[in-house]
């Protein structure tokens, strides 16, 4: 359960912003200045709401990928066929790993406090679940 309101309130950190990326790594340089205690308590705040992992009532999906992944595109391709039908349900917002350090370190920090011990592109955040990697098999478990 902690997860899923960590998750959250990393999720509303990136949707109150115009600039997802930079208003979380304002906090997450805040939290870098301070012992891991107080980080938790100053980053992660474990009373999030469901109001607080949406932007506009919508979805916040991460999707952090690589420059030049071809399994990346696929993933993209696919959140491409599903926007007529449920682009009003989601926001889908993207980091490039591979060539963004600040992004790769972003993307560790989410999986690791989802207990993500794996990491590779495409790396695909929905509410609490990581999903890493991406064929075919898995777009009915992403539409769900």
């Amino acid at each position: 359960m902690k997860n899923i309101i960590l998750l959250g309130y990393v999720l509303a950190v990136l949707s109150t912003s115009f600039s997802p990326f930079y208003s979380l790594t304002k906090q997450l340089d805040f939290a870098s200045n301070h012992t891991e205690n107080e980080e938790a308590e100053s980053v992660f705040n474990y009373n999030a709401t469901k109001e607080d992992v949406t932007f506009n009532n919508l979805l916040n999906v991460y999707l952090f990928w690589g420059d030049g992944c071809h399994i990346c595109e696929n993933l993209m391709a696919y959140f491409d066929t599903l926007e007529e039908e449920y682009g009003n349900y989601y926001n889908l917002v993207k980091y490039e790993v591979w060539y963004n350090e600040e992004n790769n370190n972003l993307m560790h920090e989410v999986g690791n406090k989802l207990n993500q011990t794996y990491f590779a592109v495409p790396f695909l955040v929905i509410g609490d679940e990581v999903i890493v990697g991406y064929n075919n098999s898995k777009d009915n478990y992403i539409k769900e």
